[in-house]
């Protein structure tokens, strides 16, 4: 995904997006997806555009591969509260504007999901540290914590093999150095 630290990169996108939806891009280079869901409470609406025209795009070289760029639309409604949020991105691969869609649905439920773990299972949101490198070096341990507690073919919760680490070293050992490991140590 493209963020606004790529500002260049950034705008050429947004404008491109804008030309393709204006209809000023040759036919045939533009494909649009959109879908619907209602359930648990909830609507959402998602909106792929991806445009295989890359005239715009002035850095597009320094992207090996580059194919497509596009922008991803989401609106949520839940309990009378309509949120909105845009991505744009960059692609190599030519697929369908559907399966771009799909494609980043998956990386938000990803990413939604590791913050749920990282909320609630190591109270990263109640983490009271100002500095900004300590923070961003304990967001990193958390995160690599979390990744092999989930490697950890034990079938209990988070938390539970958080608790169970913390108590028994021969458990610890068995995280840190992977299930598959144990007999290296």
């Amino acid at each position: 995904m493209v963020k606004g630290n790529q500002e260049q990169l950034l705008a050429d996108i947004q404008e491109t997006v804008a030309r393709g939806l204006d209809g000023a891009l040759p036919e045939g280079t533009v494909r649009q997806s959109t879908t619907r869901e209602e359930g648990h409470g909830r609507r959402e609406e998602r909106a792929c555009v991806v445009i295989e025209h890359l005239a715009g795009i002035r850095a597009g070289q320094a992207w090996a591969g580059l194919t497509t760029v596009g922008m991803c639309y989401r609106e949520r409604t839940v309990k009378g509260k309509t949120t909105t949020e845009v991505c744009y991105f960059l692609g190599s691969r030519r697929m369908a504007a559907r399966r771009y869609a799909a494609a980043l649905r998956n990386h938000w439920g990803i990413e939604n999901h590791q913050h749920w773990h990282l909320d609630v299972s190591f109270g990263e949101d109640a983490s009271r540290v100002e500095n900004r490198h300590g923070a961003a070096n304990l967001a990193l341990l958390r995160k690599l914590a979390l990744s092999l507690l989930k490697q950890n073919p034990r079938k209990e919760s988070i938390a539970r093999k958080r608790k169970a680490a913390a108590l028994d070293p021969a458990f610890l050992a068995e995280i840190v150095a992977g299930a598959n490991k144990l007999d290296e140590l």
